[in-house]
């Protein structure tokens, strides 16, 4: 035998629920949530630190090309070459010198970015001053020791001393400029100011270093790192290099944006590093942050579930036991139950059904049959009581014609008046107790009617037929007998009291699933309070036999057909009446 499948708890399904409902869609955006942001975080700070080094890089590069160009009058002078180039001691020496140590003067102070500024010759006729010096032997400069291959011009970094003695650390440039002499040479030394490049560079959080090729550090945020080596992910070789990522700085990972710059007209390449060392210890910060948020949020609803799901699952295992013995018919359950909501009034509900189950069944079984019995009788009942239900009036003006014309004329009318009644008589008699003839049948005895009454009435009674051609009548089934109470109403209370050419139109139409007969007249009509008389009437039962017909049509209507089927009627004095039937479309 087969084992049974152990069913899932309430409590289990609950808890289940919730983890694919909330805990998984928490989980599953948080997440995402997480990725894109760090994404996005890192995203700005590298377009921040990018954007930062673009800067430095664009002052830097401006800097260097502008005081390259500062120097361009001097070396480009032929008078200053000349200057520097003279053999001898003459008159007019002292007047170039000075206007040449003027010049000089004049760059160094209209250039905010230089520190110092000095032209050296080993031309000894050159006299010394705050601008010129005298050197036997260049080599003996250490700025000459860091001169370029090329050995005429150059960007350098040199180690000096300031005024207290302490290290200095200075990029300057260095520049051999055409002397008028094969003897002598001269080269312009200008340093570049460090508070200068302080002052321009340093502007946000961001830490800066700056670095000539296969040099070190000659600039930096932090004073500690001049003179070190910049720590790249990559050696200084090749051509341009751009680097965004980590780098190891300042004992610690930072983001950092690492570009390179050919200075203008010298073959020196600058090297510049902009780092931010609390991007990524800020990314982890608002990831763990994120983090803790989810499991918070996850945790804590998780607990409440728990706990709610543990004493909902009790309170229905309480429930179910009580109804598994009512089944069984024991009916001494738990006198208590937990709660108060819908489950404790379940308890309570199902308390008073164990009482009364056995005398409410038999009680509620017999009333339910009674009942039916009755409304299948009621409805039986008045149904033949409305089919057959025929104004015997009609019957009764019929013979009386048949008699005048009797008295007034011999044989041919009065055959054909009494065939006229014959048929009329065999069409009730035949459809009396049936509950369908077919709309042709009906058609047929509302034409014999009409011939009648124009015997009676003469030219006051005259009919028109609106019927498509399309249509076929025979095929579409109708209540017997439905017609002619409305056809006479409009005779007796629309015709009747006209003078001159009275008419009467049927039209049929189809619309759907629904037959529309209308029964139009262009007698004396109605105002708008006695139409609203007999409309009242459609539905309530009149207290006089002479509204009952109209309402009899309808209640059958209704019977038959159903809701949305009815009687309607329009109306307006002097204009005539108009009566709608709305019936469902049945063609055989």
């Amino acid at each position: 035998m087969p084992q049974r499948r152990q069913k899932s708890t309430i409590q289990n399904q609950i808890l289940f629920f919730f983890l694919l409902s909330v805990i998984l869609p928490v989980w599953l955006i948080g997440s995402f949530s997480i990725v894109r942001a760090r994404s996005q975080m890192l995203e700005h700070y590298f377009g921040q630190v990018q954007a930062d080094c673009v800067r430095v890089n664009s002052i830097l590069f401006d800097t260097t090309t502008s005081l390259y160009t500062a120097l361009d009058p001097l070396i480009n002078s032929h008078s200053f070459m000349a200057f520097l180039g003279q053999q001898r001691r003459s008159v007019g020496q002292k007047q170039q010198y000075e206007i040449w140590n003027e010049t000089l003067s004049t760059i160094y102070k209209n250039t905010a970015a230089i520190s110092s500024l000095k032209v050296y010759t080993d031309n000894p006729y050159i006299k010394i001053g705050q601008h010129f010096s005298y050197v036997s032997d260049f080599q003996t400069q250490t700025w000459y020791r860091y001169l370029p291959e090329n050995g005429w011009q150059g960007w350098v970094f040199l180690p000096n001393k300031d005024q207290f003695g302490n290290p200095l650390y200075e990029l300057c440039l260095i520049r051999r400029t055409g002397v008028i002499s094969d003897k002598y040479s001269a080269y312009i030394v200008l340093c570049m100011d460090n508070n200068y490049l302080k002052n321009r560079l340093e502007q946000n959080q961001y830490h800066i270093m700056t670095a000539l090729e296969n040099g070190p550090i000659f600039y930096a945020s932090d004073a500690h790192l001049v003179n070190t080596q910049m720590a790249v992910p990559e050696d200084f070789c090749g051509g341009y290099y751009k680097y965004t990522g980590p780098c190891p700085t300042y004992g610690k990972n930072a983001l950092t944006d690492i570009r390179t710059f050919q200075a203008y007209k010298t073959n020196d390449k600058f090297y510049i590093a902009v780092s931010d060392d609390s991007a990524y210890a800020d990314i982890r910060k608002i990831t763990l942050m994120y983090l803790l948020i989810m499991l918070i949020a996850s945790l804590v609803p998780s607990i409440i579930i728990a706990v709610f799901s543990h004493y909902f699952s009790s309170r229905i295992k309480t429930l179910r036991f009580a109804m598994h013995q009512a089944s069984l018919g024991d009916y001494n359950i738990v006198n208590t139950f937990r709660g108060d909501d819908e489950l404790s009034d379940t308890f309570a509900d199902l308390k008073k059904t164990i009482e009364n189950i056995k005398e409410k069944e038999a009680l509620y079984y017999t009333a339910q049959l009674n009942e039916q019995r009755l409304i299948n009788k009621q409805q039986q009942m008045e149904f033949n009581m409305l089919a057959g239900q025929i104004n015997p009036h009609f019957l009764y003006n019929t013979l009386e014609t048949i008699r005048v014309q009797a008295l007034s004329h011999e044989c041919r009318d009065v055959a054909s008046s009494i065939s006229l009644l014959g048929k009329s008589m065999r069409y009730v008699l035949e459809n009396t107790g049936t509950s369908t003839t077919s709309l042709k049948k009906e058609l047929d005895y509302i034409k014999t009617y009409l011939a009648i009454q124009k015997l009676r009435f003469g030219e006051r009674v005259n009919a028109a037929f609106d019927i498509p051609e399309a249509y076929d009548t025979d095929a579409i089934e109708i209540l017997p007998l439905l017609l002619q109470p409305i056809v006479e109403n409009a005779i007796v209370h629309g015709l009747e009291d006209i003078y001159g050419e009275g008419l009467i139109t049927i039209t049929v139409r189809i619309n759907d699933d629904l037959l529309l007969i209308t029964i139009a007249d262009n007698g004396v009509g109605m105002d708008s309070e006695t139409l609203a008389t007999v409309r009242e009437k459609l539905d309530n039962h009149p207290d006089n036999a002479k509204s009952i017909g109209l309402y009899n049509i309808n209640q059958r209507i209704k019977l038959f057909y159903g809701s949305g089927c009815q009687m309607q009627i329009e109306s307006r004095q002097d204009k005539g009446t108009t009566v709608t039937l709305i019936l469902k479309y049945n063609p055989r």
